[in-house]
């Protein structure tokens, strides 16, 4: 706990100094390109003039995702059920899954499996897993969700490609990414959001080739 808090602190005070740099500039450039781009007829200018704000959008929404890291609030505890809210994520990743073909399949307990837990943010732990599963998958794939009860464990197990042992110990680190153009966020959230539920979790490819993320609540 000592070693995350002294690493959150650390990358904190960069996110912080990057988000206060790029958002300070962003804002004075911005305002000068909405004053160019009213005022200027000529078409192909008005056109870059539209594009440059439009980058500066995507770079502001880039910074936002570091900054939400920091700016976590802490868990918002209530009672609903886990399987109606796995549900719930399936149908919304659905489409992207079927562009590649990917099914869900579910072996959940027969009985509800309650949780005490901010719904929202373990919602967005949820997505973000499935996500990375049906990235890892080229193409016809199964990404199955598991639970069992007492105690409360869910699985989420897919047939990717799988992670290398070299990437392994560094998947949780902030800014490592196996991606090509990714920023290393999505599983730093994931463990500040399933650390602050004192949820215990683990990330591994199995020696058959599935890939389980697995949560113990």
């Amino acid at each position: 706990a000592e070693i995350l808090a002294a690493e959150k602190s650390a990358y904190g005070k960069v996110i912080r100094m990057m988000a206060h740099e790029v958002n300070n500039s962003l804002g004075a450039v911005n305002s000068i390109l909405d004053i160019a781009h009213r005022h200027v007829d000529d078409g192909p200018i008005q056109q870059a003039l539209r594009t440059a704000l439009e980058r500066n959008e995507q770079l502001s929404r880039f910074m936002r995702r570091f900054a939400d890291v920091i700016r976590l609030p802490d868990p918002r505890r209530e009672d609903f059920d886990l399987h109606l809210l796995l549900h719930n994520c399936a149908t919304l990743m659905e489409h992207l899954a079927a562009k590649k073909s990917i099914r869900f399949q579910f072996d959940l307990h027969p009985e509800p499996c309650m949780l005490s837990a901010d719904r929202q943010q373990i919602e967005q732990v949820l997505i973000n897993v499935i996500k990375n599963a049906i990235e890892s998958i080229e193409q016809q794939g199964i990404i199955l969700l598991r639970t069992t009860l007492h105690p409360v464990r869910l699985q989420i197990i897919d047939n990717g490609k799988g992670i290398s042992p070299e990437a392994t110990p560094l998947l949780f680190s902030p800014f490592f990414t196996t991606k090509n153009g990714g920023q290393g966020v999505g599983l730093t959230l994931i463990r500040e959001i399933l650390t602050r539920h004192q949820y215990a979790f683990s990330l591994q490819t199995q020696p058959d080739g599935t890939t389980i993320f697995e949560i113990r609540c």
